[in-house]
């Protein structure tokens, strides 16, 4: 420090100064290392392991709602409409680690909810919910295939879930043909507006439909729309 005190005509007191400041910036300098060493590193997750975290969580919280609602409805009915199975008729999958040891329910499809119903192999919240208004438009299904006709929901994803679902005919909601409006008749996926009007007007001409077959008088169904027509008429 003398050659600062002959260059710079620096005091003692000031060179002291000096060195204290001095000292304080590398302290500063040095403090944000000393705290990175001295904290806890975080573990550092990869967004497709959270991913497949969260989509296992949401697996099992789905599945322990049936559970529960299974064991709900055991003490009330026989008819318990969840039934346990191991996944593929037995064979394990190879997607997850954790899907060889899944078991999937077998939901009946005209009593499940949106919540239940994505239980099922390739179905969210979102098919859930078109399955849910497609029903009860319909009135129920009368046979599992008709989850096709669901918007969206083409073959490939109904052979991926067809053995997991099971229809209760029982529940399925009829129309009394010879009392219904045209305008409930023609909200009915299966009839139209159009139809739904033609029926009305032939009934109140020709009088009351006595079953399926006087329905081939109308001259524009086919035999296959009248065979699905007859499990949500009633006459």
């Amino acid at each position: 420090m003398q050659w600062m005190v002959k260059f710079f005509y620096f005091s003692k007191r000031e060179i002291n100064g000096m060195k204290v400041l001095l000292g304080l910036m590398g302290l500063g300098l040095l403090f944000p290392l000393l705290v990175q060493m001295t904290q806890t590193k975080r573990l550092v997750i990869p967004e497709s392991a959270r991913l497949e975290i969260r989509g296992f969580l949401e697996d099992v919280e789905k599945t322990l709602a049936v559970v529960d609602l299974t064991l709900e409805e055991a003490g009330k009915t026989r008819n318990v409409n969840v039934q346990l199975q191991p996944m593929g008729s037995g064979k394990f999958e190879t997607e997850r680690a954790f899907q060889s040891q899944r078991r999937v329910p077998v939901i009946e499809i005209n009593g499940a909810d949106s919540l239940i119903l994505q239980v099922l192999p390739g179905i969210g919240p979102a098919f859930a919910s078109r399955i849910v208004r497609f029903r009860e438009r319909l009135g129920g299904f009368c046979e599992k295939e008709q989850l096709m006709e669901v918007y969206g929901l083409d073959s490939v994803r109904y052979q991926k879930l067809k053995d997991y679902v099971r229809v209760d005919t029982s529940l399925v909601r009829r129309i009394r043909i010879n009392e219904v409006d045209a305008e409930r008749l023609g909200r009915h996926p299966l009839v139209g507006y159009k139809l739904g009007n033609l029926i009305v007007r032939y009934r109140d001409h020709h009088g009351k439909f006595r079953n399926e077959a006087d329905l081939k008088s109308l001259g524009v169904l086919d035999e296959e729309i009248i065979k699905k027509l007859k499990h949500y008429l009633v006459f």
